[in-house]
């Protein structure tokens, strides 16, 4: 039987530290999460709010579904300063894409706080493609070498409610960093 979920957050997944280095950038936390409407959050309206306010000052951050997030901070080799990034995109800090820090704090500060039995996902072969074209931005988890067999373990890994609040609490304090740097 599937488990009802009453968050507005379902299938959150999380990572520290563990995506390869890509050009000058270091990859230092990943949440995926669906974002759904429901009697207590309105998640997903919220972040389509969002959105237009910031917009076009944040790039194209819409993920090809709209109701999908993929939240990273990444940290530049040269600056050693922790940058949002929102479905792929890094967001420069300024006064109009404040809303967007603004958001992504609160709902890591919200997952931080969560009970461990409403972090879970629905297991499934969609749930699972998705994960694996989705985790590391831009790599499929099966072109790294990422086998049938390990695959569910690193399922098992990225939604243990351990470390999706480790990466929503890295990602906060990336944003804390990224803010008080841009406001020096």
């Amino acid at each position: 039987m599937d488990r009802i979920n009453f968050t507005g957050l379902t299938n959150i997944s999380g990572c520290v530290s563990i995506l390869p280095e890509r050009s000058n950038q270091i990859h230092k936390a990943n949440l995926l999460l669906k974002l759904t409407n429901d009697a207590n959050d309105y998640d997903l309206s919220d972040f389509v709010n969002v959105l237009k306010r910031c917009s076009p000052n944040i790039g194209n951050c819409k993920a090809s579904r709209l109701d999908i997030l993929h939240i990273m901070t990444v940290v530049n080799n040269r600056t050693m300063v922790p940058e949002l990034a929102i479905n792929r995109n890094i967001i420069k800090p300024s006064k109009k894409t404040v809303p967007m820090f603004d958001f992504i704090a609160k709902l890591t500060r919200r997952i931080m706080k969560m009970d461990d039995d409403d972090l879970f996902y629905n297991v499934s072969n969609d749930y699972y493609s998705f994960t694996d074209e989705n985790l590391m931005p831009g790599i499929r988890l099966h072109d790294i070498g990422v086998t049938d067999s390990n695959f569910k373990e690193i399922i098992d890994s990225v939604t243990h409610p351990c470390n999706i609040k480790q990466s929503a609490e890295q990602i906060n304090k990336d944003i804390l960093a990224q803010m008080i740097e841009w406001l020096k």
